[in-house]
């Protein structure tokens, strides 16, 4: 009898071991093959997904506020009714005709710089090509080793790599040196006598850029690198005012831009899209440069063709934020986007679900970049 029991326990023990393989196996083909899900299932996982990546927890936001206590209550720019910014098919054509000879006398970006710009554009480029074109200009590479080289970096290791700086420093913020010291801004900046406006203008537009490339890419899945320029470009009308003579007074209590073309019969907008054809840029910069104020005063509608409507809502979007966590360029005014884009895009309203962590990272570094350029330019000029 005991031997018959001694079986019959050892019989049960081999078949809860199967059993319990034959469920270990299961389970692991189970992970290896998951059910397909419906199409409804992965649609509300990849909206999940979006979610997650690009707003913000209440931990994070709390954060953010500490950093940056002006996304807690923005303070926008009270706009009269009825004021709003002339198109640029409605100034006067005595007015257009004077714009276009003083800026037929602008000096277009160098073929040099454009094919670097063109280079920079594209992620994929060759930082040894890059290298290359940077180092015709002397000057201009030791600025950038001198930049990345600098207390606002704190590198433990010098960098004496050409190609290593402009890598550590990142396309774009190299994109923004490029092109203000194509302008001469640099310069002016590290010279004494010369307007703070043009560094102010400077560091907003830097800052406008990285916002433009980073939203433009996690919203509509633009190319990074081309909202990017639209970014940096669309306050390019600012630079150039010194061209125009005065004409009239500017009345208080109204948004720059509308002061703009009280003084100057045209606004800094309109202006930039007019220089930027004369130098045969893109119509989606020229357009995004035109159009870039029209979502705090216009309908959606009134941008046509509509097909620039999305770059110049980036734009825009980019241009607040910068004005909001307090890069503001030139002049105070702070001005809401009309409600209808953001519901035409599904986006909140609430800037402080906008602006990531990641964003403010590299906000920082494009800062730091342009500051210590700054400073090195300036010690120069000394």
């Amino acid at each position: 009898m005991p031997v018959v029991l001694a079986v019959i326990a050892v019989i049960l023990i081999l078949l809860l071991i199967f059993l319990l393989f034959r469920k270990s196996e299961t389970s692991a083909q189970v992970q290896k093959f998951p059910a397909k899900k419906t199409s409804g299932q992965a649609k509300y996982k990849a909206d999940n997904t979006l979610s997650k990546q690009f707003y913000n927890t209440d931990a994070q936001r709390n954060m953010l506020f500490e950093v940056y206590p002006s996304l807690r209550e923005i303070i926008y720019f009270s706009v009269p009714d009825e004021v709003f910014p002339t198109r640029i098919e409605n100034i006067e054509e005595n007015i257009q005709e004077t714009i276009r000879g003083k800026i037929s006398s602008i000096k277009p970006i160098s073929a040099n710089y454009v094919n670097l710009l063109n280079l920079l554009r594209n992620p994929e480029s060759n930082p040894r090509e890059i290298s290359t074109i940077v180092s015709t200009n002397p000057v201009f590479s030791a600025k950038i080793l001198q930049t990345v080289n600098s207390a606002y970096f704190g590198l433990t290791d010098r960098v004496t790599s050409l190609g290593r700086a402009i890598t550590l420093l990142g396309y774009n913020n190299v994109r923004a040196l490029v092109f203000q010291d194509s302008l001469g801004v640099g310069t002016a900046a590290g010279q004494p006598g010369k307007p703070e406006a043009y560094i102010n203008i400077w560091i907003h537009s830097a800052i406008v850029s990285v916002c433009a490339g980073y939203l433009g890419k996690k919203i509509f899945q633009f190319s990074e690198y081309d909202l990017a320029t639209m970014g940096l470009l669309h306050d390019i009308g600012k630079y150039y005012y010194q061209l125009l003579e005065i004409q009239g007074e500017a009345a208080p209590d109204l948004p720059a831009i509308i002061q703009e073309e009280q003084q100057y019969g045209i606004n800094h907008a309109t202006l930039g899209s007019l220089i930027a054809k004369n130098w045969q840029l893109s119509d989606s910069i020229i357009q995004s440069i035109a159009y870039h104020h029209y979502p705090n005063f216009f309908l959606p509608e009134s941008i046509v063709p509509g097909t620039y409507l999305k770059e110049s809502f980036v734009v825009c979007l980019s241009d607040l934020i910068a004005k909001v966590l307090g890069y503001k360029g030139q002049g105070d005014d702070i001005l809401p986007i009309r409600e209808e884009y953001f519901k035409m895009f599904h986006l909140s309203q609430e800037l402080s679900e906008i602006v990531t962590p990641d964003l403010t990272k590299e906000i920082e570094k494009t800062r730091l970049t342009v500051e210590s350029y700054i400073k090195v330019t300036a010690s120069d000029a000394i």
